[in-house]
């Protein structure tokens, strides 16, 4: 069930189109009336609107100086100009504006029905096609941001031994500093400077285990200035010193 726009300076024919319409039929659930095109924006940009039904010639902006404020906006809606003008210009003017039909008054009810089940259901089209679209968009862009991150963690690996900043990495995988951030933390649950320090500390760990480098090569390997600024920072994250830390792995 979709939502239909009516908007005519005439209160006649929005009634006798209110009235007359068999909307369920239609599958229209809500319809909305406006007698300006000032009150049409208004009511556009506030609700869900499927089809629009509107006349041309109405004091103010016309009905094609909605339709363009329409596609300016890019408000999806499918637009049915029911108009008293059989004007060659308009109807070249709406099919310029992408108007969907083009009807004179008076059109027969059955007409009318014919017209908003047609526009209803290419109005449904368009939303699935705009949401298959989305859809693709997005995954192409979560593909794209879980290929930077792993370049990403892939650069911090490799540059574990040196001073690595975030604005480095991000500009690396061609990312925004805050968005790497952001992603990180999505993945991991630590911030960019956690994530750094979690990973000197596991491959110092994984040192401290495998090999038997001194304290000050392990320091250097992993990114630290200095031994002693290593072993405080292990012991902070560890709760024992790196010598502890390898003769209780050694037992």
């Amino acid at each position: 069930m979709g939502t239909v726009l009516i908007v005519d300076d005439d209160y006649i024919t929005i009634e006798g189109l209110k009235q007359y319409i068999d909307w369920e039929k239609c599958k229209v659930k809500e319809v909305y009336t406006a007698m300006s095109a000032r009150r049409a924006k208004e009511i556009i940009e506030n609700k869900q609107i499927d089809v629009l039904i509107t006349d041309i010639e109405m004091p103010g902006d016309s009905g094609i100086d909605l339709l363009k404020w329409i596609n300016q906006n890019q408000k999806d809606l499918v637009c049915i100009f029911l108009t008293s003008y059989a004007d060659f210009s308009y109807a070249r003017e709406a099919v310029k504006q992408k108007a969907y039909l083009y009807l004179l008054k008076p059109s027969p009810i059955e007409e009318m029905e014919e017209a908003v089940i047609s526009a209803m259901t290419e109005a449904k089209r368009r939303q699935k096609n705009q949401m298959i679209v989305q859809s693709i968009q997005e995954q192409s862009y979560e593909d794209d941001s879980t290929k930077a991150l792993k370049r990403a963690k892939k650069y911090i690996a490799e540059h574990i031994s040196e001073e690595i900043s975030r604005k480095e990495v991000a500009d690396f995988v061609y990312l925004n500093p805050d968005y790497l951030s952001k992603l990180l933390k999505k993945e991991t649950g630590l911030s960019f400077s956690e994530y750094v320090m979690n990973y000197r500390i596991t491959l110092a760990k994984m040192l401290l285990q495998a090999t038997e480098r001194n304290i000050q090569e392990i320091a250097g390997m992993t990114g630290f200035n200095s031994a002693s600024y290593f072993s405080k920072i292990f012991k902070q994250e560890t709760g024992i010193s790196p010598a502890v830390f390898r003769a209780r792995s050694s037992e």
